[in-house]
């Protein structure tokens, strides 16, 4: 079955996915758009994706976008022997769900922000941030909370959910916004250092 990943760049939304494909240890095609060409609002890629997102993921017939979706979808389709989520019996499921969710819809857009800073004076960026930071607090915590009695975010074992937050949370780190929150750098050191991860080059600058 012909797996194929379509992005703008490697460092975009679409390495998440790229990295749990890896996890997965299924082998896949990267498709590399030309936006400035627009090639994302062509008819060959709309017919799969209708409003030109990326990342859009071809498996087979079948053809997702948005990364919470395509998550999901691969850790149930079982492409590879590995699990890298809780079955749809287990206790720890609701949290799974919950978490690659809200990394997806609400951390990955807050985060987003942090580069919104373009034509602001220093001042006004460091408004700006607090801004963010202070939304950002309760996630924190939270995160904190399961992470200091945790390795991991899902019944302590490694999954998709802790890969869809990975990359937010290093948007945060790079906003300064992680300095008081060791635990939380720690969890991105740890996920940052997962073979998977270095192999599909999703934090390389």
């Amino acid at each position: 079955m012909k797996t194929v990943l379509y992005s703008f760049a490697p460092q975009d939304r679409s390495g998440k996915i790229r990295w749990l494909l890896t996890e997965l240890e299924t082998p896949f095609e990267i498709k590399i758009l030309d936006a400035d060409s627009n090639e994302h609002r062509q008819s060959e890629f709309t017919s799969m994706s209708p409003m030109g997102m990326v990342p859009t993921l071809q498996l087979g017939d079948s053809t997702l976008f948005e990364s919470g979706a395509i998550a999901i979808y691969l850790t149930e389709k079982k492409t590879s022997q590995k699990s890298l989520a809780p079955g749809p019996h287990s206790p720890h499921r609701g949290n799974f769900l919950k978490w690659v969710v809200f990394a997806t819809a609400s951390l990955d857009p807050l985060m987003i922000k942090v580069f919104r800073t373009q034509g602001m004076t220093e001042e006004e960026k460091k408004k700006h941030l607090a801004g963010v930071y202070s939304e950002f607090k309760m996630t924190a915590a939270q995160l904190e909370k399961i992470l200091s009695d945790s390795a991991f975010v899902v019944g302590g074992e490694f999954s998709a959910a802790d890969i869809m937050l990975a990359q937010p949370l290093d948007w945060a780190h790079q906003a300064g916004l992680l300095k008081n929150h060791p635990v939380l750098i720690d969890y991105l050191d740890r996920l940052k250092q997962r073979p998977a991860c270095v192999e599909s080059g999703v934090f390389q600058k």
